[in-house]
């Protein structure tokens, strides 16, 4: 198993043990104005060790190292080489509103902050001492000067690695401290060619990152808003993406405007995905499933091969991690890549655990074979004057089912449950395939299930900033 052999390792030891394994191998392709330069596992690791000498040269152990980037090769040394060298890579998530943005760099108190210079989102003063680098000018002049390289730093696998910040569709943003040991590689599928389209700031846009490069693969440094074109000139085998991104591209495989034959594989994570794409993707050949896994717990926490798979399901726990079902359906989980908590809330973090177990709020059941399914959110629950829970998750993932529906949300009104729908390029049509199928799903559930109001959008709903459906109050 890949994870035994990563077992007890920091970031700065991995990373090196990467370069050992795969040398002058390609490791890292991106996209530099109009010219796509490619990054050695060798060269990727002198990059890493040069900037994290850099910060050892400012003393910079063991404090926060703030960085605002979006998705490029300089944003992913800066935070390698903070947790190589035993500081805390704080990676902030531009996609979330400048008050939670400036409430973060509040808490943490970074020594230095790293953004793009013309992103103002990110202005923020600091302590008189705080070093502000250009991502770009200050970033690169460092990695090529002729500067001392970074020793091994005296670092242990349960210090603190990286902060990295929830999406804050319940709440405030929070901070979430993961240890060197929540970082460890978790898949081991088979891959010459990947493709990141995942945020770094992301949970998901990490681990993808660390997986890869553990099995020398070949990477594309994308995002979610270029990762259709760049399909086109990489040709991944595999990726792991946002259900929003999977879903595009099995729309625009079927309108012929993205030819998806060079995958392998395409999981999806951070949130329920769809049933129809990914039967669609599986009668491409392509294997296509869901993965679970929170910010909290160090990301991708089941396993999912082709020959182990199970229909709606998202996989069965990895040995990094134990999952037990509580009395009232919750999931709990512990392991060593759980995160250490909240930066600055230490209120939020009691309530995150029982005990040693972490709550993730999620409602599911394992099954005989060890098979994880989700079923819904404890703070979505639906609770009816009759006294019956209802799982809007579960009433949504029924309606997808009528293949020509883009978004759907369940919630209570009046003590009754109403859905609304979004669907791209909507027409009488439609309308009608859409009615006919809610009345089919209503004949065949309990009569607390059953949508009682449908209200067609004309808009997507609104979505938080790791694209996730921003729910309506249940009233």
């Amino acid at each position: 198993m890949l994870y035994e052999q990563y077992m007890g390792l920091t970031v700065y030891e991995m990373t090196e043990l990467f370069a050992h394994k795969y040398g002058d191998s390609a490791a890292i392709s991106y996209l530099e104005g109009e010219s796509v330069q490619t990054v050695t596992y060798n060269g990727f690791l002198r990059d890493v060790r040069a900037l994290g000498a850099y910060f050892e040269s400012k003393n910079l152990k063991g404090k926060y190292i703030a960085v605002g980037m979006r998705n490029t090769y300089n944003q992913t040394v800066c935070v390698f080489a903070a947790m190589a060298m035993g500081a805390v890579a704080v990676i902030l998530n531009f996609d979330l509103p400048e008050d939670d943005i400036h409430c973060a760099l509040q808490t943490a108190e970074p020594a230095v902050l790293i953004t793009d210079p013309e992103d103002k989102d990110f202005e923020f003063d600091g302590k008189p001492d705080m070093i502000r680098l250009s991502s770009d000018s200050d970033i690169s002049h460092i990695l090529a000067s002729d500067t001392p390289l970074l020793s091994k730093p005296d670092v242990g696998a349960s210090s603190p690695a990286a902060i990295l910040m929830t999406s804050g569709s319940t709440s405030r943003s929070k901070l979430v401290v993961l240890p060197q040991s929540a970082l460890l590689p978790t898949s081991d599928i088979e891959s010459r060619r990947s493709i990141i389209t995942f945020p770094l700031y992301h949970i998901g846009g990490i681990k993808c990152l660390i997986n890869d490069l553990s099995r020398g693969a070949h990477i594309c440094l994308s995002d979610f808003r270029r990762g259709v074109t760049d399909i086109e000139w990489f040709r991944p085998e595999d990726a792991v993406a946002i259900p929003l991104f999977v879903s595009t591209l099995v729309k625009y495989s079927k309108l012929g405007i993205c030819d998806l034959s060079c995958f392998k594989d395409i999981h999806s994570g951070g949130a329920p995905q769809d049933l129809e794409s990914m039967k669609y993707l599986n009668s491409l050949g392509i294997f296509a499933a869901s993965v679970y896994g929170t910010t909290e717990t160090g990301g991708i926490n089941t396993m999912f091969y082709p020959d182990a798979f199970k229909e709606g399901s998202v996989g069965r726990p990895g040995p990094w991690n134990e999952f037990k079902i509580s009395s009232e359906g919750e999931i709990l989980v512990r392991g060593k890549n759980v995160m250490l908590g909240y930066l600055g809330d230490d209120a939020a973090t009691k309530e995150a655990f029982d005990g040693e177990w972490y709550r993730t709020g999620d409602i599911g059941r394992i099954d005989d074979d060890g098979y994880l399914f989700i079923t819904g959110r404890i703070k979505n629950i639906i609770i009816l004057s009759n006294g019956e829970n209802v799982s809007p998750e579960a009433i949504e993932s029924r309606i997808y089912r009528c293949g020509i529906i883009d978004e759907a949300v369940a919630y209570a009104e009046n003590d009754e449950i109403h859905l609304g729908v979004y669907c791209e390029n909507m027409n009488e049509q439609k309308r009608e395939e859409i009615e006919k199928f809610i009345k089919e799903y209503n004949r065949s559930v309990p009569t607390y299930h059953r949508i009682k109001k449908t209200v067609f959008r004309e808009k997507p709903f609104e979505k938080t900033a790791s694209n996730k459906i921003k729910r309506p109050r249940q009233v």
